[in-house]
């Protein structure tokens, strides 16, 4: 269970809300932790809804240098 390896340390506003939609923003305010729970894994990367892709991109990157493979699922994408 890898729930608690990805944790955000700065609060920023939802981009559905008018936030920043720039992925080095996401970047900057993500941590990645207990990486021996990822290290050479198949992760499944999920979010409720995507709005620009920015968190999960940002997210991603952050997780590759770790993870074997990356997959990424969502339930809901916002139309614009």
């Amino acid at each position: 269970d890898g729930t608690n390896c990805l944790v955000r340390v700065n609060t920023i506003q939802s981009a559905h809300s008018g936030g920043s939609r720039d992925k080095d923003l996401h970047i900057q305010t993500i941590e990645v932790r207990n990486i021996h729970l990822i290290r050479n894994q198949l992760i499944l990367l999920m979010d409720d809804v995507k709005t620009t892709g920015a968190s999960l991109s940002a997210c991603r990157t952050l997780l590759s240098p770790y993870a074997k493979a990356i997959q990424i699922f969502f339930l809901a994408e916002t139309v614009q």
